[in-house]
């Protein structure tokens, strides 16, 4: 009796089909993670930071006079102008804030991002701004070149950005108080220099302003609504933090140390008043994810007036 054994040739065996499907599904999950990670990254270095947000608050004020009922202020933040940061990006911003006709607009600092090339070009787009009542401004700690991890100083920039800014009628307020009048009612805009600088003197800022005035605070870095020493504000207008540049997914903002996420970007409320920290227009770093820059405007609205 012969015994024939059939070959089966090159047939792959069940165990070879599991093996090839797994190794198949492992590449395929590569390639998948692989182009996830590239769309995500091509998104947060050309889509987000150029793809401008204006965002709309409405503030109901229990302590804001009648007369005062629909101020409209439009904020302004960290432009960072440089080689890296567009200048057309600040035009777009310049526009979209112009189409909410404010009556006051707040430029709460970082003018530039290091010295002073790019100083003239932004204070010439910036005078495009236009407001009913006018233009205030702080200065941030890029403007007087005041990083505190590099350990960096230019005083003199500080004196270029605001001299630019005051020639184009831009009101940069030195730890001063600028009173406005409407409608019979006196509103202070109180700006102070900005917290890294060694500057800032809130009690010089507020020194005239009488302590139940209606008050807003320009004040470059937000930590400086815990320094007012019993003085508020109704509102204090920040930035600085650039909403901590990516804002992953249950990790929140990354790039931000555990104290400033406390303030990393939107509508606190304070012990001294409000505070709005503004997620700015430029950046250092060309990356943004979750913090698209921002042109934040505010009605304010008086209790009274709405019950």
């Amino acid at each position: 009796m012969v015994l024939r054994v059939k070959k089966s040739g090159s047939a792959e065996t069940p165990l070879d089909l599991a093996l090839s499907r797994r190794t198949s599904k492992r590449k395929s999950n590569l390639a998948y993670w692989v182009g996830r990670a590239w769309a995500y990254w091509r998104y947060a270095r050309h889509v987000e930071p150029q793809w401008l947000e204006a965002r709309q608050l409405q503030l109901v004020l229990a302590n804001w006079p009648k007369a005062l009922h629909g101020l409209r202020i439009v904020h302004l933040s960290d432009f960072h102008l440089s080689r890296r940061v567009p200048l057309s990006l600040v035009v777009e911003a310049v526009e979209l804030a112009n189409c909410y006709q404010p009556h006051i607009v707040a430029l709460t600092g970082d003018f530039v991002h290091s010295g002073s090339k790019y100083v003239e070009q932004l204070a010439d787009t910036l005078a495009r701004l236009r407001a009913q009542i006018g233009i205030a401004a702080v200065l941030g700690n890029h403007d007087f070149a005041v990083r505190i991890r590099l350990g960096w100083s230019r005083p003199s920039l500080s004196i270029l950005v605001e001299s630019a800014l005051r020639q184009r009628g831009v009101r940069v307020l030195r730890n001063q108080a600028w009173p406005i009048e409407k409608n019979g009612t006196l509103l202070y805009v109180v700006g102070v220099d900005d917290l890294w600088s060694g500057l800032c003197d809130p009690q010089a800022a507020f020194g005239n302003v009488p302590n139940d005035a209606p008050c807003l605070l320009l004040a470059h870095h937000p930590q400086t609504i815990e320094q007012l020493k019993g003085r508020r504000a109704v509102l204090t207008l920040s930035g600085h933090t650039h909403g901590g540049q990516v804002n992953w997914p249950g990790l929140g903002p990354v790039f931000l140390s555990g104290k400033m996420r406390r303030w990393a970007s939107g509508l606190y409320s304070h012990r001294n008043g409000l505070l709005y920290v503004n997620r700015g227009i430029g950046y250092g770093l060309r990356l943004r994810y979750g913090v698209r820059p921002e042109v934040a405007v505010f009605t304010l609205l008086s209790r009274e007036s709405t019950l």
